[in-house]
């Protein structure tokens, strides 16, 4: 079925890598921290992104174990900031991901909703990784804006 004019379809932005080459390894049960992925402005001012996540263990992690992301808002009020994620304040949770127990490279793409504050929103992204094996470090992160719009 041929999609018809006017439909209303998704157009996808210029990807960005959210990977600044420092990302660490992140033990069991801890998250990633604000050094780990860029900061990333929402200059499309989208209201939904996709973001692409490679990951890779030493050892292929148990079967139903997951990886959970988190969002932060940054300059929310002023250059004040949400606070950075953790077991007391998880913030803006956006997803989880199942790791596959068959192997330890690993590659997920998980839609998130952007809430905005204000035009070209700035933001941080985590991971908590809730696998019983470290990830190791110089996994990766892009992210592909996304914008509904009418089919020409």
């Amino acid at each position: 079925m041929a999609i018809g004019t006017d439909a209303r379809i998704r157009f996808y932005g210029t990807r960005d890598s959210l990977d600044d080459g420092t990302t660490s390894a992140v033990t069991s049960g801890s998250y990633s921290v604000a050094a780990d992925i860029s900061a990333w402005t929402n200059d499309d001012d989208a209201e939904r992104a996709v973001i692409d996540v490679a990951l890779t263990y030493g050892t292929a992690p148990t079967a139903g174990d997951s990886v959970k992301f988190y969002m932060r808002k940054l300059n929310i009020n002023s250059t004040n900031d949400e606070p950075t994620p953790d077991d007391d304040n998880q913030g803006s949770y956006v997803g989880a991901v199942t790791i596959d127990s068959g192997t330890s490279a690993q590659y997920f793409a998980i839609e998130v909703d952007l809430v905005s504050q204000y035009t070209s929103q700035q933001y941080e992204f985590y991971l908590k990784n809730g696998a019983d094996q470290t990830l190791s470090a110089n996994w990766t992160a892009d992210i592909t804006p996304i914008a509904p719009g009418p089919h020409a």
